[in-house]
């Protein structure tokens, strides 16, 4: 029984401390791009990936949708996207103008006539992101995300290039908050986060 309660135990993610100051959902996220981290090659299952740190980021938003994944290539990393807001879209009135979702990778936004905010300020202050954690104890964290939370994320944005036998497979962040489809995602490699005051690492 004590080693059933043990492995059991293992699978919960252990906070290294604890924030009792609210998160800022308000300030714009934090990148800089003048960084000197090398690249970080991994092996999930039977597949290769290097993992090339473009800039060093810090985000803090509200959680407007999950989407889990577990049945591509890309999962193998990334095992959940988090589409996140900040600035205005962060307050709960804006909730009754904009609805969010997310599928297959992609994250999309609907607005209604009247939303106090125009379309260029929603693209420049919501993003979806594709979280790899640097860690086990990070990547169970991850799994406490839910729709509505504050969170705070700090790590890199990164470039990821993989492969299996033959065939090739690259993911490229984005390093702009104002671009939108195809490559408009920011694929952050997960050195931190704050979840519900919790801070793991």
């Amino acid at each position: 029984m004590a080693f059933i309660l043990l492995m059991f135990g293992c699978s919960e993610p252990v906070p290294i401390g604890e924030n009792i100051m609210e998160i800022d959902v308000g300030k714009e996220p934090v990148q800089d791009n003048k960084i000197d981290v090398k690249a970080m090659v991994v092996q999930k299952k039977n597949y290769i990936f290097t993992i090339t740190p473009k800039a060093a980021y810090k985000i803090s938003g509200v959680v407007k949708s999950v989407k889990r994944y577990s049945d591509d290539w890309n999962s193998y990393l990334s095992p959940l996207d988090v589409a996140l807001v900040w600035g205005r879209l962060a307050e709960p009135d804006m909730d009754k103008y904009i609805r969010y979702w997310q599928e297959h990778r992609w994250y999309y936004y609907r607005y209604e006539a009247g939303t106090p905010v125009s379309k260029d300020y929603i693209i420049k202050h919501s993003s979806n992101n594709h979280l790899i954690p640097a860690n086990e104890n990070i990547k169970q964290a991850l799994n406490l995300i839910e729709k509505g939370q504050m969170i705070y994320i700090d790590g890199y944005l990164v470039n990821v290039d993989g492969g299996y036998k033959n065939d090739k497979y690259w993911w490229r962040t984005s390093l702009t908050r104002d671009d939108t489809g195809d490559g408009s995602c920011e694929v952050i490699y997960v050195k931190r986060i704050n979840i519900g005051g919790k801070i793991y690492q």
